[in-house]
């Protein structure tokens, strides 16, 4: 897998577990266009600097809000009406993780496949 294709697999498990905990739609089309739109430097650097919990897009653009493209599509994460935050307090009310055990292991080996290459 290159390393774009393994950065939209861990969007895929992502938000396909966040959205068994939340009707918002916090992964589209134009999100995976995006990504591939990144050239492979950022997505190698974003890759890198990556957890199993982290966002890419705040890697990429080093927690400045204002220029993240997934921020002006879902609204700025840390703003009280963003997708994220709407999708956060749902998973609040329920009384569940961030991520599930199986999502988390899975973007785990994503992370360390990718990692381990030379």
């Amino acid at each position: 897998m290159t390393p774009i294709d393994i950065l939209i697999k861990i969007c895929d498990v992502k938000f396909a577990d966040i959205g068994k905990r939340s009707d918002v739609v916090l992964w589209t089309d134009q999100d995976r266009e995006d990504l591939q739109s990144w050239d492979m430097n950022t997505t190698k650097r974003v890759l890198t600097r990556m957890a199993v919990t982290n966002c890419p897009w705040c890697i990429r653009f080093e927690g400045k809000c204002e220029g993240c493209s997934y921020g002006k599509h879902h609204g700025i994460c840390r703003h009280a009406r963003s997708d994220f935050r709407q999708a956060e307090t749902d998973r609040k009310k329920k009384h569940l993780p961030y991520l599930s055990e199986d999502a988390l292991i899975d973007i785990g080996r994503l992370l360390k496949g990718y990692k381990e290459c030379p």
